[in-house]
């Protein structure tokens, strides 16, 4: 089992409002996928707006990982920790609020 902590440190204000205590710890099983969601409104073509998670777990091992919008005004980001320990993520994204 591993812990997973989340904070939304540049993902743009359209964004980091939500995140919030919402993901504060996750636990996830070592080669389980968990989703992220975030949940924003934002001008234009939802599919044109780039964000990724990256994550820093064990030893230093980062991975990064594209997220994607699935409908509705929500964004998700999909990760599965390679190794066990505690993992971090931060997220990114060039959008900001308008």
């Amino acid at each position: 089992m591993k812990r997973l902590f989340g904070s939304a440190s540049a993902l743009g204000v359209f964004l980091t409002l939500v995140v919030g205590p919402a993901h504060a710890a996750v636990t996830i099983e070592q080669y389980r996928t968990h989703d992220f969601s975030f949940k924003a409104q934002v001008a234009g073509n939802p599919f044109d707006a780039e964000v990724r998670g990256e994550f820093t777990g064990p030893a230093g091992v980062r991975i990064v990982v594209p997220g994607f919008y699935d409908g509705d005004n929500t964004w998700k980001i999909r990760f599965a920790p390679t190794v066990p320990g505690a993992w971090s993520m931060r997220t990114v994204s060039p959008v900001v609020s308008s």
